[in-house]
């Protein structure tokens, strides 16, 4: 995928279905119903969720895809990320080891 460059044209097709303008409590997880007509927000949200599984389970392939643009599309990627996708995927962690179950030899604390 890479050799062939699927992974870049995916991700760049990918940003061009994000709107330009997102709310920030919008963390792209809402659940996405099927219409008979598919609405603008439901493609906003598919391609929102596409790249915070990217970040979440290929950081990788998001951060070499992210080094290769160019500065605006570094800055446009960068704000996004660290608007909508970073929070979401720091409070799922976060839960992750709050719930986790305790060891003797081992504390952790997590701050918001």
């Amino acid at each position: 995928l890479k050799l062939s460059g699927y992974l870049e044209q995916f991700l760049g097709h990918l940003f061009k279905l994000l709107p330009l303008s997102y709310a920030k409590d919008n963390d792209f997880t809402a659940e996405m119903k099927i219409a008979d007509k598919d609405s603008s927000e439901d493609i906003y949200n598919l391609a929102g969720s596409c790249w915070m599984s990217v970040c979440r389970y290929l950081p990788a392939v998001a951060r070499t895809w992210w080094q290769s643009l160019d500065n605006t599309g570094k800055e446009a990627v960068e704000k996004l990320t660290s608007s909508v996708v970073t929070p979401a995927l720091w409070r799922d962690e976060t839960t992750a080891i709050n719930t986790a179950e305790k060891s003797d030899n081992m504390s952790v604390r997590v701050r918001d």
